[in-house]
């Protein structure tokens, strides 16, 4: 979904295809531990219920949703911050075409 229908609606908007690349990573690594798929949740839930017997699902996502929120508001304000200053976000590749 990122490739035909983000970058070049990104790019109509006057952004680089690497930016758009950059927003997806953003949105998709503050996502990943909620993934109720990844191979970490069990590891975790068997630990945690280890010291918590009666910890479930539910349990998990309670204990872990402040850090994917929180890394999400920190990769924003990164992002603005990067994208007001007006840095390369590679050699010789800044967020807006031109």
């Amino acid at each position: 979904i990122l490739a035909p229908i983000f970058v070049p609606m990104f790019m109509m908007l006057g952004f680089h295809p690497a930016f758009a690349q950059i927003l997806f990573r953003v949105a998709d690594s503050s996502v990943i531990p909620l993934a109720p798929v990844s191979p970490f949740v069990p590891l975790f839930l068997g630990f945690l219920q280890r010291y918590r017997p009666e910890a479930k699902l539910g349990t998990y996502y309670s204990l872990v949703l402040p850090y994917p929120l929180i890394f999400l508001g920190v990769w924003l304000v990164m992002l603005v911050a990067w994208y007001l200053v007006g840095l390369p976000i590679g050699p010789g590749v800044y967020p807006r075409l031109n």
